[in-house]
């Protein structure tokens, strides 16, 4: 379900080998004194003026920043509500401490970050209409940098988000919230009522099924509750168990109660009756059509015919919602498995996952879980990978770090999964989902039309300017050690492929292809399964919204047959914008390109992340700790596994060669 990016050599990884402590001096021409600016200074981080901006015009990054793509998963109201447990304040507020990046203009009067979503999912739309908060791919896929109090915004480029923390204080806040005692008044918040404001205490009347009451009073209870008790955290484990079970009782006992006619009747009967006008009985007048008195509509004028023909849709509309709330609660339950393992459901392995932090998450590994966990068995996520930069991906024959796959539609269904939207593969209905597989296409469309950014092109009050005579003795340094992986790209048809460098040679942290390779049994390949599972979604959801074979295949760009590999290799993918790509390596190992150019011993062993200030001598986030108070918590240590910054050896020039090779990839 990933994400792959840009890296200044061979797209990488390295051995994992903790590099040496010793002191690495900055460059001479920057003050690193001044270097202070973070994203989680208590969630206070003050923003300077509006940012230039590299990459959409203003219209298309309006919906590329706010477009859903099926994520949705947490109730807006809930979110809206409560307090945070890690900060004390709303949760709402100050939403950058999880590094996300809170627009200029607001795209609505929440104000909401670029990338957070709301939307109603289809499983949710005729259960009350429930507004749930999501993730799409600007999230992770705008990225903003600060230099002298002034702002430079990139789309396409990787941000710095944390999804992991935002959705484990997610959890935790839920959980919090509900020891509280706010729970009654958070549930009405949440509802407003099901099936169009309908009181449920009515199936409490005399001639109504217990057994039925019992059931919805049960569904009821899960609806409100579903998408908050989220294993964040211990005691969030705890009340996801207790929701689980009460989610299996009220699914099983409605799918038995409902299909009796007599008992979908008297639930429909009561919906009616909640809902119909007074009216009296006319003597001679028809007999009543279920609770819908003809007799009254026969010797009435053309409002109630009106009326009729509004009771009977409502009616039809009411079947189909008896008849759906089945399966939406099957979705709903995958909601709660999906947040359980977002919040750490590797804890009883003896290997523990390795923290992602901020601009990376362990995306195939998360899937492998999620998805086959219960049925193979778990793997601890020890490959963190960045998320990838967007420009030129339209081109790319294969995608990803280790080029696993040319199926940019799987790709992105896998990405959808992967932050939040949810699959149903119990026993009945199997692959139904809530991605919005259209809108992946149409967010696709927008990354695929943005071109690499270009240092030159942002005003000198951001970045300071090239120096052209530097930049021009870097150009034959960069032909000697760079060129014969980098521009050595072939031809596709319309596409390129990129040279694939095995892993021992480029001598990278290996994690993110070997767990990628490791089958889920002897027999079974995970890139195999993976790929029919995602073909599957994408067929379900064409099938469903009677989508042809024609626009399927424009889904696809013309990448067909789909195919997915498990290289033990990286790819060398071309160098163009890669200044506003940092951290650097697959795995943000290295957090400039200066420490990138050095002997792998030389790079710190330990750096702060979470900084927005950038460095355009050194070329990349400030990292060097500075005191602040959470910096143990943003402390990248590239000693855990999966975080090797070793290999990528490649440059062995002097110092003065090492600053004319960065003045010279600025231009790229």
């Amino acid at each position: 379900m990933g994400r792959a990016r840009i890296a200044i050599w061979v797209a990488v990884c390295g051995v994992g080998v903790a590099a040496c402590k010793c002191h690495v001096d900055p460059p001479q021409s920057w003050d690193a004194a001044a270097v202070t600016t973070t994203i989680d200074a208590g969630g206070q981080h003050t923003l300077g003026a509006a940012p230039r901006s590299l990459g959409l015009s203003a219209d298309d990054a309006r919906e590329f920043y706010a477009l859903s793509e099926g994520s949705e998963l947490f109730p807006l109201s809930w979110a809206m509500n409560m307090d945070s447990a890690a900060t004390g304040a709303p949760f709402m507020a100050h939403l950058e401490r999880f590094g996300l990046i809170t627009p200029d203009a607001p795209k609505d009067p929440l104000n909401l970050p670029i990338g957070i979503t709301i939307n109603t999912p289809d499983d949710l739309n005729t259960i009350g209409g429930v507004k749930m908060l999501g993730v799409n791919c600007a999230a992770c896929h705008v990225g903003e940098l600060e230099v002298g109090g002034h702002r430079l915004r990139i789309d396409g480029a990787p941000n710095q988000f944390d999804i992991q923390k935002f959705y484990v204080e997610l959890g935790d806040s839920a959980a919090a919230t509900l020891k509280s005692g706010n729970l009654k008044k958070l549930l009405k918040m949440l509802f407003g009522g099901i099936g169009g404001g309908v009181d449920f205490d009515s199936f409490r009347r005399p001639g109504v099924d217990p057994a039925l009451a019992n059931a919805l009073e049960l569904v009821q209870d899960q609806l409100g509750e579903i998408d908050v008790l989220h294993a964040g955290g211990g005691a969030g484990d705890r009340l996801a168990d207790e929701v689980e079970a009460i989610v299996k009782k009220a699914s099983d006992q409605f799918d038995s109660e409902y299909a009796h006619a007599a008992v979908k009747e008297q639930f429909l009967e009561t919906l009616l009756l909640a809902n119909e006008p007074p009216r009296s009985r006319l003597p001679g007048a028809p007999p009543k059509f279920g609770s819908i008195d003809l007799g009254v509509l026969e010797h009435a004028a053309g409002d109630h015919l009106g009326q009729l023909g509004d009771l009977l849709d409502q009616r039809a509309a009411l079947l189909a919602w008896i008849d759906e709330l089945p399966r939406r609660v099957r979705l709903l339950k995958a909601r709660i498995a999906f947040l359980r393992a977002v919040a750490g459901r590797n804890k009883e392995l003896s290997v523990p996952d390795t923290a992602p932090l901020y601009g990376r998450v362990d995306a195939f590994g998360f899937a492998r879980n999620f998805l086959f966990g219960a049925t193979y068995g778990y793997q601890p996520n020890t490959a963190p990978i960045s998320y990838p930069h967007l420009w030129g991906m339209k081109r790319a024959a294969w995608l990803h770090w280790n080029a696993n796959t040319n199926s940019v539609m799987s790709r992105n269904i896998g990405q959808a999964l992967g932050v939040g939207a949810v699959v149903n593969l119990g026993a009945h209905d199997t692959y139904v989902s809530s991605v919005m597989v259209e809108n992946l296409h149409k967010l696709e469309g927008y990354a695929a039309s943005l071109a690499p950014p270009r240092w030159g092109e942002v005003a000198p009050a951001v970045l300071p300017p090239i120096d052209p005579a530097l930049a021009a003795q870097g150009q034959p340094i960069y032909a000697r050690d760079c060129a014969s992986c980098h521009d050595a790209v072939t031809k596709i048809g319309e596409l390129e492929d990129y040279p694939m460098v095995e892993l021992a040679k480029v001598g990278t942290d290996p994690n993110q292809a070997t767990n990628f390779a490791l089958p889920l049994a002897p027999d079974v390949r995970f890139d195999a399964a993976l790929d029919q599972l995602l073909q599957k979604i994408e067929a379900k959801y064409a099938a469903t919204h009677h989508i042809g074979p024609a626009t399927v295949t424009a889904w696809h760009g013309g990448r067909e047959p789909i195919a997915w590999r498990s290289p033990l290799a990286y790819p060398a993918r071309p160098l163009a914008g890669v200044w506003a790509t940092a951290p650097y390596l697959h795995n943000n190992a290295v957090p400039t390109l200066d420490q990138l150019l050095r002997a792998p011993a030389a790079r710190p062993a330990k750096f702060v992340v979470g900084n927005r200030t950038y460095d355009p001598v050194e070329v990349g986030y400030a990292w060097r700790p500075t005191g602040a108070a959470d910096e143990a918590a943003r402390t990248f240590d590239t000693s855990q596994p999966g975080n090797g910054n070793g290999g990528h050896d490649y440059f062995h020039g002097t110092d003065d060669e090492r600053r004319a090779l960065l003045e010279y990839l600025k231009t790229l």
